[in-house]
């Protein structure tokens, strides 16, 4: 059995309830949801029991956090790691989505207690619970929202797990708004990428970090760091596959009509790393990974229902 620990926030996801044409409705319907803990779910459901799966963040103690701690477990996920907080309430955002299935977010997780989520560790500490762990994923989100010595503290004890044998899977993520600017987010970047054997980035954010306008420039910039593997999701262009040196590039079918787009690469990365702890090699779990995504941004909100997706997975062993 392969063990993964997820590393990030989970919050209160509200979305407009729809009516029956599609239309926004009266009220809101709720979920947990968060990019690492999406990942945390879509991998949970893709491995089932061969593998565990364990979220390491902070809740609170009041009714919300109980309810959401509940309902990741209800995923099979196990929340050993996820500490409740005395006083400390969860994040909470509102997303809506435009007839292109394209989303926008209003957040309130400045107080969020999963900022808090390493409090009292020690690199020592925290590179022991790491190296328990077969895979230890975590994204740019999960930078962004800790305090910058609790970075580096989880940076430094990634490449102490990394040295025990455990692979560091990292999804850059970028979002502007949660960093103090943009030198921060490159110098931390940077330093992630050094030690990871597993990265994850989208065109989009490369762009926006770096002014990258083509998917080569991204590629020659990360070439250095001499990651195991480079998932690039570059759009229509597909995704470029850079390993050992050589580099591949993979289309993929794009969905016409999605839904909702939230999870899209939170759902692509859960699928290349089932694909990989699943014996896939790099370019099949390319394929699988996009298959995922594609059903994930048919469905509303970040983690589609458990019915419509088991009805999917059996699609995928007929296949």
């Amino acid at each position: 059995m392969s063990r993964a620990v997820m590393i990030g926030e989970a919050m209160m996801e509200l979305r407009p309830r729809k009516s029956d044409n599609g239309e926004d409705g009266d009220g809101y319907d709720s979920d947990v949801a968060g990019d690492v803990y999406n990942t945390a779910v879509y991998l949970k459901r893709l491995m089932g029991a061969d593998a565990e799966v364990c979220f390491l963040s902070a809740l609170g103690d009041e009714q919300v956090s109980q309810a959401m701690r509940s309902a990741i477990e209800a995923e099979g996920i196990d929340t050993s790691l996820t500490r409740a907080l005395p006083g400390a309430v969860p994040g909470l955002y509102m997303i809506h989505t435009d007839d292109q299935g394209e989303r926008s977010f209003t957040y309130w997780r400045s107080t969020s207690a999963a900022r808090r989520m390493l409090e009292g560790e020690t690199a020592d500490s925290l590179a022991e619970t790491l190296s328990s762990f077969d895979v230890v994923y975590f994204s740019g989100i999960t930078l962004a929202i800790l305090p910058p010595e609790h970075v580096y503290l989880l940076i430094e004890a990634a490449a102490r797990a990394r040295a025990n044998g455990a692979l560091i899977a990292f999804d850059p993520n970028y979002r502007a708004k949660l960093w103090p600017g943009v030198e921060a987010a490159r110098a931390a970047y940077e330093r992630t990428y050094s030690v990871c054997d597993i990265l994850l980035p989208g065109m989009d954010d490369e762009m926006e970090l770096h002014g990258d306008t083509a998917s080569a420039s991204v590629l020659d910039r990360l070439r250095p760091f001499d990651i195991g593997h480079v998932v690039l999701k570059a759009g229509s262009e597909g995704v470029y596959m850079m390993s050992g040196g050589q580099t591949q590039q993979i289309p993929y079918e794009r969905v016409t009509r999605p839904v909702d787009t939230t999870a899209a690469g939170d759902s692509f990365a859960a699928g290349w790393l089932a694909g990989r702890l699943q014996g896939l090699d790099p370019a099949a779990a390319v394929e699988k990974a996009a298959r995922v995504a594609a059903f994930v941004v048919t469905q509303p909100g970040a983690i589609a229902r458990r019915a419509a997706f088991d009805a999917f997975l059996e699609k995928e062993k007929q296949t």
